[in-house]
């Protein structure tokens, strides 16, 4: 599920860092797939943090001609290099001896100090967007970092962002979330009206930028039905309905909410361009049931497409849409495709708000 996006002649080069992820996991394979595809923008530079040792070595075993170089400081990251990658290791990084394809705390450390050090670059302006290869959450926690439930969550409080939200897309498909990584019986009591309207905001910033003009939005109800007027609940009466009525006032093409369950069509039959869905689950199902593909022949996972898009953050932060992957480590079947279009939307998003400033 290939999605392009037009590149303005003369427009300046986009510096794209890609965090490796959880080593044990798929990062540095599908990184090797995306780092030699002939679908990189070829304006575009690109840079990793992670280890050499490790890309280097998968690219060995899966006869991928990509070459790893060490660059010592941010400012060589983006130097011409020919054909060689250049990739920055996290400073006094312990790398201990680890296993491919499960969850442990050497891995876990490995990944959160990619994820630092490339907010550290990015915030510093020595890049233009950051693009993140998946964790694993259980070896985070058990690195020590069980404050964090993800990457969202990393970015919003190393960056200072006061509000952010995650955001899915692959083509007409878009979808934000109000709530993200918690249970969900928490979820009831994060469904408020300041939150909602944040969200609508942050959405139709972001979808004003990809598009270039202003989105129509739809906004999810959080009970069946939409509350059916109060029956099955009050969130819709109370705090959605308002955030809504407010973005409106602000000058937002928003309406809702709508019960999910009819509303993911109508945004791919052109009616809307976003989506705010209440919790994780409403709008990762839908999501995923559009972008990903399974073989029934192989039984196994063929296209994974998709991008997570941090929205309200001082830098650009964009990922793959999919998990690390445990079951098919060293398999060479992992796909790519996901993180194309992660480095894609990057490099939208960032020549657009080069082009705003």
């Amino acid at each position: 599920m290939t999605h392009s996006y037009s590149r303005n002649i003369g427009q300046s080069v986009s510096r794209l860092l890609i965090t490796m992820g959880d080593p044990a996991g798929i990062g540095p394979e599908i990184i090797c797939k995306a780092l030699t595809g002939k679908e990189l923008d070829r304006f575009s530079r690109y840079g990793v943090i992670g280890l050499v040792d490790a890309l280097s070595s998968t690219a060995e075993k899966m006869g991928r001609r990509v070459r790893f170089r060490s660059v010592a400081t941010p400012e060589e990251m983006f130097l011409p290099a020919g054909n060689e990658i250049p990739v920055l290791e996290p400073d006094g990084l312990e790398v201990g001896h680890w296993e491919p394809g499960i969850a442990q705390a050497v891995t876990g450390e490995i990944a959160f100090r990619c994820i630092t050090t490339a907010i550290e670059v990015a915030l510093a302006g020595q890049c233009d967007a950051v693009v993140t290869a998946p964790i694993c959450k259980e070896s985070l926690h058990k690195a020590g970092h069980g404050e964090y439930a993800g990457h969202t969550e990393i970015f919003t409080r190393l960056t200072g962002a006061k509000s952010t939200a995650l955001m899915l897309i692959s083509g007409k498909f878009r979808v934000a979330h109000v709530t993200n990584h918690v249970a969900l019986r928490e979820t009831c009591g994060m469904v408020k009206r300041q939150r909602v309207f944040d969200v609508i905001r942050l959405t139709n910033n972001a979808l004003a930028r990809i598009d270039g003009k202003p989105p129509r939005i739809a906004v999810a109800s959080y009970n069946p039905h939409a509350g059916e007027s109060g029956l099955f609940g009050r969130e819709e009466i109370e705090e959605i309905e308002p955030a809504v009525q407010e973005a409106q006032r602000a000058g937002i093409q928003v309406s809702g909410p709508f019960p999910p369950d009819s509303l993911f069509p109508q945004m791919l039959g052109g009616r809307y361009e976003g989506i705010v869905a209440m919790y994780h689950d409403q709008g990762h199902i839908a999501f995923k049931m559009h972008c990903f593909r399974y073989s029934s022949d192989l039984q196994e996972w063929g296209e994974v497409a998709g991008v997570n898009v941090t929205l309200g953050l001082p830098i650009i932060r964009t990922s793959v849409a999919h998990g690390t992957a445990f079951d098919l480590v060293g398999t060479g079947k992992a796909s790519e495709r996901s993180l194309l279009d992660a480095i894609e939307i990057a490099r939208l998003l960032a020549e657009r708000q080069g082009r705003d400033k």
